[in-house]
């Protein structure tokens, strides 16, 4: 019997190491937003509070443990969006597309940068020049090499379509 009561306790111990715990919860809760990690700091971006779209920012620094250190307000995006892509490159942040509006029915071609500082916090928002062919909001975005890409997304009908851009030296598209 305390061979088996042994094995449950540690059965239980070992399940409790791999369920979900509680960190430090966001400034402001958000759905649809743009979320990334960039060198043991997680960014939420945008997104939807459940009644408007948000050009507001967060992040906070991860722990050595997992945990989060407490959230820390951003810089805003130049324009509230939700359902967008968000990438990095060479210590730039970048959102691209998504929608906003009612029902997020306003579908976005713009695309936006942030300059990552050394403590984490982010640089203004700023438009850039190049936009994305077509408007779409849910399209996956990465960036590889000198290069950004959306793939997919919804613009009316989903979307099979991938766009790339270049981005130059100092970050721009």
């Amino acid at each position: 019997v305390g061979v088996v009561l042994a094995a449950a306790l540690h059965v239980a111990a070992a399940a409790t190491a791999d369920i979900w715990q509680q960190t430090a919860p966001l400034l402001t809760p958000r759905t649809g937003s743009g979320v990334i990690e960039v060198g043991g700091v997680i960014y939420a971006v945008g997104g939807v509070d459940g009644h408007r779209f948000l050009s507001s920012s967060e992040f906070s620094t991860i722990r050595k443990d997992g945990s989060l250190a407490s959230w820390r307000d951003g810089s805003a995006l130049t324009e509230a969006r939700g359902f967008f892509g968000l990438a990095a490159h060479n210590g730039f942040l970048y959102a691209v597309g998504g929608g906003n509006g009612p029902s997020g029915h306003h579908l976005l071609r713009s695309v936006e940068r942030a300059a990552i500082g050394a403590d984490g916090s982010l640089g203004p928002w700023q438009r850039e020049a190049q936009s994305l062919n077509f408007p779409r909001r849910c399209a996956k975005v990465v960036a590889v090499g000198d290069a950004l890409y959306a793939i997919g997304g919804f613009g009316g009908t989903l979307f099979d379509s991938v766009e790339r851009v270049h981005i130059n030296p100092d970050g721009s598209l």
